[in-house]
């Protein structure tokens, strides 16, 4: 994989009428690349959990992409990360 592949995952998987499409991705078999966005999540909510989680299990060259659509509750920075 590759950050193009990576990008490319992304554009074909995003759902732009979705609220947030926050990402990680992590490239190369040192994780010499790592890329995150938090898609306007309150910061340390969204990407950094989720970059975490696949630290923990030492994961590499892998996209992981979650897609939120608002309910109308306020689910509070502790609900997110929780």
């Amino acid at each position: 994989m590759d950050t193009e592949a990576a990008r490319n995952f992304l554009a074909a998987h995003q759902d732009l009428s979705a609220t947030y499409n926050c990402y990680v991705y992590i490239i190369g078999e040192n994780k010499n690349i790592i890329r995150k966005d938090n898609d306007g999540e309150p910061t340390n909510t969204a990407s950094k959990p989720m970059l975490e989680v696949l630290n923990h299990h030492n994961l590499t060259n892998i996209v992981c992409l979650t897609i939120r659509y608002f309910g109308g509750i306020k689910l509070g920075r502790g609900r997110r990360i929780n």
